[in-house]
């Protein structure tokens, strides 16, 4: 009986240590955001996002007090359940605009940037960046 105790023991340790980088991957992959970075500039009343790349888009200037972007430009609220990689809605406020995500960001919350008159900011899969 003692001898059978060692080689199970070493066989579970071996299926372990072979099971668990996997599980760790695959959640990892699950978590993980395809990488995008749009420039956001607000001047007064007008603002325009630049993609700087994840985009298959140059230049999008805003018109209506809320547009849907993805990856491939303005969408509708049909795209949240498509094969989009990113999906967030830019909504105008007072005094800028605010970024709520729809699908595919790591933002926990709404983004809300204000300027008094001009403002250049870069926003990306995490939200704003520095």
């Amino acid at each position: 009986m003692k001898n059978l105790i060692k080689p199970t023991l070493a066989l579970l340790f071996f299926i372990a240590l072979y099971t668990l980088p996997t599980q760790v991957v695959a959640q990892l992959n699950q978590d993980a955001t395809s990488p995008f970075s749009i420039t956001v500039e607000i001047d007064s009343n007008n603002t325009t996002l630049r993609c700087n790349g994840g985009c298959d888009w140059k230049k999008i200037i805003l018109k209506q007090g809320s547009t849907i972007i993805s990856e491939n430009g303005i969408a509708t609220a049909k795209n949240a359940n498509s094969d989009v990689l990113y999906l967030f809605n830019v909504q105008k406020t007072e005094k800028g605009i605010r970024l709520n995500n729809l699908k595919g960001t790591q933002w926990k919350e709404a983004i809300d940037i204000s300027c008094n008159s001009k403002c250049t900011l870069v926003v990306n899969q995490f939200g704003l960046a520095q």
